[in-house]
């Protein structure tokens, strides 16, 4: 190694001394027989010692070149090679002989043979013995990874000695962080600490502490330092986590992690979207290890988001404005919607959350997107081996209905169902309009118990609180209930089906509607009104009943007999109807009771009890109903 001892900066011989240490330094960084570079760690030392004693001798141009270099190293770049025209590690076109170095002895073990994989040689031998010839590009890959590995770690050595150098130049010997800064300069240092704080957290404890060891050189205050550059280090972390090298993704879910701790909305505002959209996708990596510090970045970032979603502990503006970024993410195909069983479940889990704390008024912007998905996910978080229970529970010997039962109340106490609820009470009349078309898709193409009952009771509570507000979307709800009344097969479905169709009938519909809707669940029975014979008419009711002024005779018109299925839902809607209002039901009584009565003696008996619970539900005694619509029960008899 060059050293001079001349001493007079004025003499020629130090001027030819720091010539030769010029050319001492760049066989220190030239990939040939970089010592800085190199593998062993006594010799990345040794290196690293001579560098910073080229430092300390050179003038102001040599020290920024030596600086300069390191930090290409350092940070991966091309400009590493320097003045001196050298190519980058990593980086370089080099000709390969047989005999050519490419890994050190033992560090990717022997071939089954006993031959070592140190030579490119050995290399395509193994690559064409296994019959995977572009196999060796996969060596020569994973050899410049740790080159480059190798030589950020000695550049690391190298930066941190010049940077106590730096420090015993400043007064007192003791401001390391502000020497080395001020020999990088703002910009330079404003680029090297992006990559420097992903470097801290390399897997590899030797890089990880090199790296600490030049942050903590660089920086007095860790966290101001943090502050000051977050938005550059958080943009360049996110990009880190689409990284192709595995340890560059898992240096970044960690850094991520540790960065994001007690910050406010405001500074994580700007990146939110791609910190969960990146998150997202880094749990499913490929690597294990990856996996991992992506599930603790996941957490650190489902905290963060709560909180910045609870109106106890921020403020209402900043609550809206996360709700508005976080809650439909999650509700897309990246959140909820994800094959990954954990990603699912967070995205479940923080979406239910942040509408219950998130506020009526916070969360309504984007409840239109968020509760068709959480009314599907009642089915599809649910297990999928109950489905098959379902399909042949009468093989196996189980009751399909006491089955349905335990599902459905198993749905109505978990979180999801908790959430709907409170975004029913948060929406509005004209936000219940705008959701309306995302209900009738799911009464006509939902899949799944859960999904289907859970969708009826979400409708029939909001008719229940919103009442005529919810007119305008009534005909686009009542359609699809009215058919899909018909068309279910469960029994569990068809009853809450008919449920929020008649709370919509009652509530929510104009009185010619709801007439409309009562004659047309009467009429489903075959049941309309036409003339009866006149000596019918003319007989006097019975002593002690009254005769009912406003009967309309009826009659069975056969042409319009309806099917089983038809039948039964006529039934179950008016069950319903007076169910929700015995007022609205009492109103038409002589229209109904006549045809349930009649219905009751029907061949089928799921239409016969559904029609039996209307007899016996809408006349307190049964004698005197018929006393008094003997008339109309006549015309339908006869």
């Amino acid at each position: 190694m060059c050293y001079c001892s001349c001493g007079d900066p004025a003499d020629f011989r130090h001027t030819q001394c720091l010539s030769d240490s010029v050319y001492c330094q760049w066989s220190h960084s030239m990939p040939r027989c970089a010592l800085v570079t190199a593998s062993p760690l006594h010799l990345q030392d040794l290196a690293a010692r001579g560098v910073s004693l080229v430092y300390s001798r050179g003038g102001g141009a040599l020290q920024q070149q030596l600086l300069s270099q390191l930090l290409g190293l350092l940070q991966g770049s091309n400009a590493a090679a320097g003045a001196a025209g050298t190519t980058s590690v990593g980086a370089a076109n080099v000709k390969l002989s047989g005999d050519s170095k490419v890994f050190q002895e033992g560090q990717l073990g022997n071939t089954p043979g006993g031959a070592g994989l140190t030579t490119y040689r050995e290399l395509c031998s193994l690559a064409n013995e296994l019959g995977q010839p572009d196999l060796i590009y996969r060596f020569m890959d994973l050899a410049r990874a740790s080159s480059a590995l190798s030589a950020k770690r000695g550049a690391a050595v190298g930066v941190a000695r010049i940077a106590r150098l730096a420090a015993a130049s400043t007064a007192g010997g003791e401001q390391a962080g502000g020497g080395l800064a001020v020999l990088l300069g703002r910009e330079r240092l404003a680029a090297l600490l992006p990559k420097l704080y992903r470097l801290t957290h390399d897997p590899s404890p030797k890089v990880s502490d090199s790296m600490s060891a030049i942050w903590t050189a660089l920086v007095d205050d860790p966290r101001a330092a943090l502050d000051e550059h977050f938005d550059a280090i958080a943009r360049s972390l996110l990009s880190d986590l689409g990284a192709r090298l595995w340890r560059v993704r898992q240096a970044a879910c960690s850094a991520l992690t540790d960065l994001l701790a007690g910050r406010r909305w405001k500074q994580l505002a700007p990146q939110m979207e791609q910190l969960w959209t990146m998150s997202l996708r880094a749990v499913d990596d490929v690597k294990e290890s990856v996996r991992g510090a992506a599930a603790g970045l996941l957490r650190a970032l489902r905290g963060i988001s709560l909180r910045c979603m609870d109106l106890q502990q921020t403020s209402a503006a900043d609550v809206a404005s996360c709700c508005a970024i976080v809650l439909p993410l999650l509700a897309g195909s990246q959140g909820i919607g994800s094959s990954v069983g954990d990603v699912r479940a967070v995205a479940a889990d923080v979406l239910c959350t942040g509408i219950k704390t998130g506020g009526p008024a916070q969360v309504l912007p984007v409840l239109p997107v968020v509760v068709p998905v959480l009314l599907e996910a009642l089915s599809g978080l649910e297990d999928a081996r109950l489905n098959y229970v379902e399909q042949h529970a009468e093989a196996v010997g189980i009751d399909a209905e006491r089955l349905a039962a335990a599902r459905l109340a198993a749905a109505r106490s978990s979180s999801i169902s908790e959430a709907l609820e409170s975004a029913a009470r948060s929406l509005t009349g004209p936000a219940a309009v705008e959701l309306a078309p995302g209900l009738a898709a799911l009464i006509r193409r939902g899949v799944g118990l859960n999904t289907k009952v859970g969708t009826a009771r979400f409708i029939k509570g909001l008719a229940s609180r919103l009442g005529q507000d919810l007119k305008p979307a009534a005909p686009q709800l009542l359609k699809p209930l009215l058919s899909a009344i018909r068309n279910e097969n469960s029994g569990a479905v068809k009853r809450t089906y008919a449920g929020a169709a008649a709370a919509i009938a009652v509530r929510s519909v104009s009185d010619k509607r709801q007439d409309k809707f009562i004659a047309d669940a009467v009429s489903s029975y075959g049941a309309v009104a036409m003339p009866i014979e006149p000596y019918i008419l003319q007989q006097q009711p019975q002593q002690g009943a009254v005769a009912n002024p406003d009967a309309t005779p009826m009659s069975v018109d056969e042409s319009f007999a309806a099917d089983d299925a038809s039948r039964q839902a006529g039934g179950l809607l008016l069950r319903e109807l007076l169910r929700e209002s015995g007022d609205t039901f009492s109103k038409h009584a002589s229209q109904v009771l006549p045809v349930a009565f009649l219905a009751t003696h029907d061949e089928s008996s799921s239409v016969s009890s559904a029609w039996s619970a209307v007899w016996s539900e809408g006349c307190p005694s049964e004698p005197a109903a018929l006393r008094l619509h003997t008339a109309e029960l006549a015309g339908l008899i006869a």
